[in-house]
């Protein structure tokens, strides 16, 4: 891990902290901080990480940006009751890139997917 990747997780476990810090003490409106740096950072963290990772890095980076986006979404539904679809159209969307990248993965490596889901 690199010297960037160790701060990142570092700053990654404040913002935790602070997340849950948050949600324990029922503090909602720093919610609107918190909860989207997380993945904001992740993403940071991910892409300092893979930077030897072939093409399809860009799969999960898509996926964690859809992730944030959905995390500001689901922020806002009582506001606007259409963010939480949105929020919700995200999270598939973005877990719909997570399948696609680790069946990537599978076959590159010469795992046959679809035979090992029966088995």
């Amino acid at each position: 891990m690199t010297q960037s990747a160790t701060k990142l997780s570092i700053i990654f476990f404040i913002a935790l902290f602070a997340e849950v810090s948050v949600i324990f003490f029922k503090l909602g409106n720093l919610q609107i901080i918190t909860k989207p740096s997380l993945m904001l950072i992740l993403l940071i963290w991910f892409w300092v990480s893979a930077r030897n990772l072939d093409s399809t890095k860009y799969l999960i980076i898509f996926a964690l940006v859809l992730s944030w986006f959905s995390d500001i979404f689901l922020l806002f539904d009582k506001q606007n009751p259409n963010l939480f679809i949105f929020g919700l159209g995200s999270f598939l969307l973005a877990h719909f890139c997570y399948i696609v990248y680790f069946y990537q993965i599978r076959k590159k490596n010469g795992v046959d997917f679809v035979s090992k889901i029966f088995v």
